[in-house]
């Protein structure tokens, strides 16, 4: 499944609650890009150390796709 078709599928089954999505190509500073890199970093760290096995009392199932990475100027 491509990743446009998992987005598709996800929000499809999406609950209410908090969330964001963005897409975006920018020109930025280095000392921005790398904070940026390590709070995504830092997120995903939380996310895998509080997961628990599906369906454990008091969780509810979240999605969580990031893919940053630098581009060549053109």
């Amino acid at each position: 499944m491509s990743t446009v078709d998992e987005l598709r599928a996800t929000a499809h089954a999406q609950a209410d609650g908090p969330g964001v999505t963005t897409d975006a190509e920018l020109w930025v500073d280095p000392e921005t890009w790398r904070r940026v890199v390590q709070h995504i970093g830092q997120a995903s760290a939380i996310l895998h150390a509080a997961a628990r096995p599906p369906r454990t009392p008091g969780t509810r199932p979240e999605s969580v796709t990031a893919a940053l990475c630098p581009l060549r100027r053109s």
